[in-house]
């Protein structure tokens, strides 16, 4: 599985020689969405962030796409007592003593997305099946498959952290991954909820701040289940517009255990711009939310 990986990416690094970023993200886009993407004057939520991807190169986007680095902002921002514990960092698969490691914990690169690997009992673990997927990931440039240009010069690292249970319900009902909440110009405008059921089935459902679940869909379609309110959304709704503010669109990420709010990731370009969001109306309707300053854009980062 690792060697078709491989080779597929061997082919996304000759695509990125030979096609341009814009080339390329518009043929995607027209193949997600089957019809062309409009750039001079972006009207729906994934065209404006297409453009971001294309055309805004704040420099803070890869300090806080950077897992490692990002932990300073958040540190300064909120307090350190909303980041996950970090156990070890390292440069190589090599360096990671497992004997000091708990019985549970996480393994992440800190430069790209997918290469979480999850301990929950070192007696079972597969070591070797850990360092060679770690190895795969430290040579991937995420920039290389997304063209997402924020992540092209993070210094690949992997990171550590203490295993948070968020299944603490004993009949391990389905509960979020994490919660996702959309700040638009320093306020959050609605809250994504993502669901992994142990039969494999995926659900999103996206809520306003007083729990109205609202009438779109991202990508998948809603749960057939009730979600109760949690009692934590208050706080992560004040936590985020905290470190939004800096930002007239990102996504704000936490993780909720049984005791704790944690942060989870700040994410700039949510789905790389691919969204499918149903019905079509709300693509727009959410992209209104965002004032998006082309004319600053194009004077300051071209």
């Amino acid at each position: 599985m690792l060697i078709l990986k491989w080779f597929k990416y061997q082919l996304d690094v000759l695509k990125s020689y030979i096609i341009s970023d814009e080339n390329y993200r518009r043929r995607i886009y027209k193949k997600r969405f089957n019809k062309e993407m409009n750039l001079n004057t972006p009207k729906t939520f994934n065209e404006k962030i297409n453009y971001r991807i294309l055309k805004d190169k704040n420099p803070l986007y890869t300090k806080l796409a950077d897992k490692i680095q990002v932990r300073e902002y958040i540190k300064e921002k909120i307090g350190e007592q909303y980041l996950i514990p970090i156990l070890g960092i390292y440069d190589s698969p090599k360096e990671i003593n497992y004997e000091k490691l708990p019985e549970k914990f996480v393994l992440k690169c800190n430069h790209d997305s997918g290469s979480v690997i999850i301990c929950q009992d070192k007696n079972n673990f597969n070591f070797k099946k850990a360092k060679n997927k770690l190895k795969f990931h430290l040579k991937n440039n995420m920039y290389v498959r997304t063209r997402e240009w924020h992540y092209k010069n993070i210094i690949p690292k992997i990171l550590c952290e203490e295993y948070l249970d968020i299944y603490y319900e004993e009949n391990k009902k389905p509960i979020p991954e994490d919660y996702r909440l959309h700040c638009f110009h320093g306020k959050v405008e609605f809250i994504e909820l993502q669901f992994n059921k142990f039969e494999g089935d995926k659900f999103i459902n996206i809520y306003d701040k007083n729990w109205n679940i609202q009438p779109f869909k991202m990508s998948f379609e809603n749960s057939n289940f009730i979600v109760d309110k949690p009692n934590e959304i208050s706080k992560m709704i004040e936590l985020a517009e905290v470190l939004c503010n800096n930002f007239d669109y990102c996504r704000i990420d936490f993780f909720v255990t049984k005791s704790q709010i944690f942060f989870a990731e700040i994410t700039f370009t949510p789905c790389n711009g691919l969204d499918l969001i149903t019905p079509e109306e709300w693509d727009y309707k959410i992209g209104n939310k965002w004032n998006l300053n082309i004319e600053y854009n194009e004077k300051n980062h071209f």
